[in-house]
């Protein structure tokens, strides 16, 4: 099952125009998960499914709002209708040049539990103690481009968390090269 999984690829084609088609795969290459997104919608709006025909849906991710000062996004576990989190972007002003350097996870009840490190072509996501809880980290091929997902063992993160988050990264963040 996809939430028991330390690693992972999400691979994104570049050719999708108007709807965003993630396919996320085992270590081993089996394809574990696909995550659906429509484009040109005013909020987003992820979906995350153990397979293409979309008929057991794992995982929500949601905008709930978006103004020019900050953006959060819910995370729900679809099996239980359980929300397991959410992350936010809070712009400052070295934020509204690069985004990506004022995320953070917050907890079901919208508490600040970890933050991010951002390198070029990789994020390093901080557990609540600060140490490396797991690591995203960017590859393009000929036509796809890929997030290679590593959670750490014993990591306290929820699982479901880190995919969501990493469903984001992958197909609303539009990476450039």
């Amino acid at each position: 099952m996809i939430f028991e999984l330390s690693e992972y690829m999400i691979r994104r084609k570049f050719s999708s125009v108007f709807a965003a088609g993630l396919h996320i795969y085992d270590r081993v290459g089996n394809i574990v998960g696909f995550g659906k997104q429509q484009f040109f919608k005013f909020k987003e709006d992820i979906r995350v499914y153990s397979d293409r025909s979309a008929a057991k849906e794992l995982l929500r991710i949601k905008a709930r709002q978006k103004s020019f000062n900050w953006m959060v996004y819910d995370i729900v576990d679809a099996r239980q209708s359980r929300k397991v989190g959410a992350f936010q972007l809070k712009r400052t002003k070295i934020a509204s040049v690069f985004p990506w350097l004022s995320w953070e996870f917050l907890d079901e009840d919208d508490r600040p539990m970890s933050k991010f490190r951002i390198f070029p072509s990789k994020i390093i996501v901080l557990g609540e103690d600060l140490g490396r809880a797991a690591e995203l980290r960017e590859r393009y091929g000929p036509s796809t481009r890929e997030l290679v997902v590593r959670i750490q063992p014993g990591a306290a993160l929820d699982r479901g968390l880190v995919l969501g988050f990493a469903v984001l990264v992958a197909g609303a963040m539009r990476w450039k090269r």
